[in-house]
């Protein structure tokens, strides 16, 4: 395949339990298991669950392929409230030929059950499920999306099932949990009465209608629906363990009591349960059965359920701080909480509680114990801090940035608030603001070291490192013997370009703390950036024999693995970093981008997933799983996962920038507009929006607009490349080639990019300027000669203008800086224009590196193809036609090995693709000429076709 253009701008344990379980049989005894089976079944259906499951592992002993045996097991576990084994089941039923839509529901139950709400809603669409069990399914979906906070998507789903089935009380069961869950109490009374009408004999209709009015603050109405739903169902779990909490909160202890005997009878191991009774025995004075109790409790549960939480007002308060004071965040949370239900308007215990959810993480929860407090003292420094704290982590600067300002001013102009104010304008993207709060800081007061080491990596950011470095000098002079000071000295000179300065202030860095991480974390990089890769590698290792688990090491020796064309290596270490820190966001993401590179989609995927569940509103976690979804083939769960971020980051108009980013690379053009959109009706004039609503005009062919925005930028930013370069583009489309030369000229003035300069090349070819295009991209490549992008272009100059001998050597010369897959790719390409054998060989090393690409596949099966080994590339070929199926040229390459290997209809069908439309490839004459030999050959012919016919067959004979 053509080298390809640089990018513009851009249950283990379980199955095992299982498999114990039942046993491979010398010989299946079917008679035997049929029996076993049949008695199962019995149980099951007089609620003999575990018997019934003994009685199915008996069968599948004696027969493992049992089919039937294995669906009821998994219906049985979900039954007995084991969802882990039941999936276990279920999956096998399929795997030994149990056609999927069988046992679909009882998956997504189990999924459900587990807390797998992704795994549902990615493999368990309506479509798949036997007609009969859609509106099923649709409920479990609509659960899925509840849970994982999207209501509008889960009250679609239910309004699809209503259409399917009307008067069915299950839906309207589900809408009223749905609006409950929203707030909505007049609307789930409402879909809790109308499940009642519809079925007055269904207990969850009742329990339905009793926990909204629970929720509304009708107890009487609460407790004869929960009393009715029990009446109903002896067992119904929920309705009891509601009925029991609100007699408590009732103080009917006696009455709660009754609830809770029964409970313990039938649910042992309820956790809820377990914590009820603990209330209870400290009523009742108690303590070492409700301390028994609680033990028992955390064992299987880790929040308490709101509405059961024991009252002790100032020993839970007291309770609160100690647990605290000793580090015991889940004990302190449990009493604060209980406490706050008391005495809600205490802002103390609230800011508390707020202050150990922050230290979480769980930023939801902190605005919702906080929304409160701010209304009970709105002027508390402290509670807007903590508010503006948690917006930041949240990614909303914008709010964060508010609150901020609100602290400051109520503080009196506090510098620590000051300085946090300027850290939130620089996050919000207000670079200006920031730098101007920051400055006015440090002038005020020069020992606020935070605002000037803020101000130094903005400086850096800017692109003024000598600025920073003199900063920081001001501020080694002023704390000599801080290293850290003496660290940002040397990092603001290495960006300065002063390696020497930076090495010396390094090393009196270590002068002063020999252990300090950072410094030689850093003298590493910098032995890199001086091309010593080993030296730095045998530095970091250092670092490792002293600290085993410093994962900063691992990753910069990751780097060193992968740049050195080692990328097993370099997942190794990234393994090791994500079993040591499973949030680390870093680490993660790079070892995603290399298993998708190697073709392990199911497993960046999974790691994608792993890190969006440890950080559930994440913007980078949530990005890097739509990222994997589409690299997966899961456009779909990619498209939701962008959606997502564009809600949380509100107005965050970088953020939003960076989602429309990602929108575009999924081609959700419409989506895109929505985030830029949002992006500047936050920050009209915010330059990175406006640059990527020019390229969204140009990917939606609207060149016009393109270009006017291009000059809108131009104009009030002429000092910023990013107006130039889409002026040219915009120039490009229109093919007004000279023009866009000049504007990338422009652009390349302003920003020195390998990029930008191979667009100006490009434009000059085009314009008719070949020589001189040429001669541009060789100085280029000279002024940036250890610039793997730059001699890359090079090449491609190179080749585009026939020069495939000086392409190839150009190729040859950037591998020496690295190994790489693509750059592998494109030599072997230039081999086989120059029909050299030794293609294959550097097209399987390109292979080894990234099996997941398309193109790569497809020139390693062209190249073994043109050696004769037609049956071999096969292999290849057909693979890359599936991962590109819209690539007319690999179709032809397809048709032409199963030509060769003697499968005309097929290399017919291919051809006839290969040709559809307007395609437009290098070899287009070629599969022209295949494809009218083919139309002369008989159907199904098994004539041995002339190799003469492919030109530059490098088969040796």
């Amino acid at each position: 395949m053509p080298p390809r253009s640089m990018n513009r701008f851009p249950p283990l344990l379980l199955a095992l339990l299982l498999a114990g379980a039942i046993p491979t049989a010398g010989a299946a005894q079917p008679e035997q298991a049929s029996r076993f089976y049949e008695d199962a079944q019995g149980r099951f259906e007089k609620n003999d669950v575990a018997g019934a499951i003994i009685q199915l592992k008996n069968a599948l002993q004696q027969d493992p392929k049992l089919l039937p045996a294995y669906v009821l097991l998994g219906k049985a576990h979900l039954r007995k409230g084991e969802p882990g084994p039941a999936e276990v089941a279920l999956t096998q039923a399929v795997q030994l030929g149990v056609a999927p839509g069988v046992v679909l529901v009882p998956l997504a139950q189990s999924w459900l059950a587990q807390g797998k709400f992704r795994e549902l809603l990615d493999k368990a669409s309506a479509d798949k499920a036997l007609p009969a069990q859609r509106v099923e399914l649709l409920l479990l979906r609509a659960s899925a999306h509840a849970e994982l906070g999207d209501a509008g998507a889960a009250a679609q789903t239910l309004e699809g099932a209503r259409r399917l089935d009307p008067r069915s009380a299950p839906i309207a069961v589900a809408q009223s949990a749905l609006a409950l869950r929203a707030g909505n109490l007049q609307a789930a009374a409402r879909s809790a009465d109308e499940a009642v009408h519809l079925a007055p004999s269904d207990p969850q209709a009742w329990y339905a209608r009793g926990a909204a009015a629970h929720v509304g603050g009708d107890s009487r109405a609460a407790l004869e629906a929960y009393s009715k739903a029990i009446g109903l169902a002896a067992d119904h779990l929920d309705a009891r363990l509601a009925r029991a909490g609100l007699l408590l909160d009732l103080r009917r202890e006696a009455e709660a009591a009754q609830d809770l005997s029964a409970l313990r009878k039938s649910h042992p191991l309820e956790p809820r349960s377990n914590y009820l009774n603990a209330v209870l025995a400290a009523r009742q004075g108690n303590a070492a059965e409700s301390r028994a109790r609680l033990v028992e409790t955390a064992k299987f549960i880790d929040p308490i359920p709101p509405e059961v939480l024991g009252r002790k007002p100032q020993l839970l308060l007291l309770g609160g701080l100690a647990h605290h004071g000793l580090k015991e965040p889940e004990k302190a949370k449990a009493q604060l909480d209980a406490y706050l239900k008391l005495n809600p308007r205490h802002a103390g215990a609230r800011k508390l509680l707020a202050s150990i959810l922050l230290a979480e993480g769980d930023t939801a929860a902190v605005l919702t114990v906080l929304e409160r407090a701010e209304k009970l003292a709105p002027n508390d420094p402290q509670i807007l801090s903590l508010l503006a704290s948690a917006y930041t982590a949240r990614g909303n600067h914008h709010r964060a940035t508010a609150y901020l300002e609100r602290a400051s001013q109520a503080s009196g102009g506090s510098p620590a608030l000051e300085t946090s104010l300027g850290f939130s304008l620089m996050s919000a993207g207000r670079t200006d603001a920031a730098l101007e709060q920051l400055e006015r800081v440090y002038r005020k007061d020069p020992g606020q070291a935070r605002a000037g080491y803020a101000l130094a990596v903005l400086y850096m950011k800017q692109g003024q490192p000598a600025k920073a470095a003199q900063l920081a000098g001001q501020m080694a002079k002023r704390e000599p013997k801080n290293p850290a000071v003496q660290n940002l000295l040397a990092v603001a000179r290495a960006a300065a370009g002063d390696r020497k300065g930076a090495r010396a202030a390094y090393e009196a860095t270590l002068a002063l703390d020999r252990d300090f991480l950072p410094a030689r974390l850093n003298l590493g990089k910098l032995d890199l950036a001086e091309g010593r890769p080993q030296a730095a590698a045998e530095r970091f290792q250092s670092i490792l024999k002293e600290r085993p688990k410093d994962t900063q090491a691992m990753f910069e020796l990751a780097a060193i693995e992968q740049a050195g064309g080692a990328p097993l290596r370099a997942i190794d270490w990234l393994e090791k970093i994500h079993a040591i820190d499973r949030k680390d966001l870093r680490a993660g993401a790079r070892l995603v981008e290399l298993e998708l590179r190697r073709g392990k989609t199911d497993r960046a995927l999974a790691l994608a997933r792993e890190l969006d569940g440890l950080m559930p509103d994440d913007l980078a976690a949530l990005a890097l799983l739509g990222r994997a979804s589409l690299a997966a083939g899961q456009r779909k769960a990619a498209l939701a996962a962008f959606d997502r971020m564009t809600v949380l980051a509100q107005y965050d108009a970088a953020a939003q920038t960076g989602i429309a980013e990602l929108q575009m690379m999924a081609g959700n053009l419409q989506g895109a507009a929505y985030s830029l959109e949002k992006a500047l009706s936050a920050r009209a004039e915010f330059v990175p929006a406006l640059a990527l609503k020019a390229e969204l005009e140009l990917r939606k062919g609207e060149t016009a607009k393109a270009g006017e925005l291009a000059r809108a930028i131009v104009a009030r930013h002429p000092r910023d490349a990013v107006g130039h370069r889409l002026a040219g583009e915009a120039a490009m489309a229109k093919r007004a080639y000279t023009e866009a030369a000049a504007s990338f000229r422009a652009a390349l003035a302003l920003q020195p990019d390998t990029r930008i300069a191979m667009r100006l090349f490009e434009a000059s070819l085009a314009a008719g300027e070949r020589a001189k295009a040429v001669g541009f991209m060789e100085g280029w490549a000279r002024s940036h000669p250890r610039d793997p992008a730059a001699l890359r272009a090079l090449a491609e100059a190179y080749l585009r203008t026939g020069n495939a001998k000086a392409a190839r050597a150009t190729y040859e010369q950037a591998l020496e800086l690295g190994e790489d897959a693509n750059l592998l790719n494109n030599l072997a390409y230039v081999m086989l224009r120059l029909e050299d054998p030794g293609a294959t060989a550097i097209a399987e090393r390109a292979y080894r590196l990234d099996p997941n690409d398309a193109g790569i596949g497809d020139t390693l099966g062209w190249a073994l193809f043109r050696q004769g080994r037609a049956e071999d590339a096969l292999k290849y070929l057909r693979e890359a036609r599936l991962r590109a199926p819209a690539n007319p040229e690999i179709a032809y390459h397809l048709a032409a090995a199963l030509e060769r290997a003697g499968r005309r209809d097929e290399a017919r069908r291919e051809i006839e693709d290969a040709l559809a439309g307007k395609p437009d490839f290098d070899e287009l004459a070629d599969a022209r000429r295949l494809a009218q030999t083919l139309r002369r050959e008989p159907l199904s012919g098994n004539l041995t076709p002339e190799r003469s016919r492919y030109p530059g067959d490098l088969s040796t004979h």
